[in-house]
Formats: structure tokens, C-alpha cells, sequence
């Protein structure tokens, strides 16, 4: 399985030869998955959390990429 953010087709998902088109998101910039499997996506107009089922956007305006999980489960992000 292989995800792709890209920065005019959104975040797009290739799994056993298939392509799945995700979210449309036209700077999608970094993709980052945190321990308890969400993938969180970086772009030009905020952060989107993305849990399996369901999408949530913070920041929205702002660049925004995720960096990395701490011991904590915190997700640290660069602007």
C-alpha cells in the first residue's frame, strides 16, 4: 500500500494495483502516519487528520506539516 500526497491531485492511496483518490486537496505536501494509524496531511491550507473513516482539518490558511510523534503521542508540526 502506498499513499501519495501531491500538490494538484490531492492525497491519492495505491493498493494491490488500484488507485483510490482520498481527499482533494491541491497542496497536499506530507504525508505522516502516528502510532495509533491515523495519516496526517500536510498542505498549504492546513493540517487534515484522516482516521479511516472520516477527515478533520486544523489551521486552516496556514501551512502546516506534520514532523513526528513523541513519546506522549503528541504530533509535532512545522509552519
Amino acid at each position: 500500500m502506498l499513499w501519495f500526497a501531491t500538490r494538484k491531485g490531492g492525497l491519492n492511496l495505491k493498493k494491490e494495483q488500484k488507485w483510490t483518490y482520498l481527499y482533494q486537496q491541491k497542496n497536499s505536501r506530507k504525508i505522516f502516519k502516528d502510532k495509533s494509524g491515523n495519516m496526517w496531511v500536510g498542505t498549504s491550507d492546513g493540517i487534515i487528520k484522516y482516521d479511516g473513516e472520516k477527515w478533520n482539518i486544523y489551521g486552516e490558511g496556514h501551512v502546516i506539516l506534520p514532523e513526528f510523534e513523541d513519546n506522549q503521542g503528541n504530533i509535532w508540526c512545522t509552519t
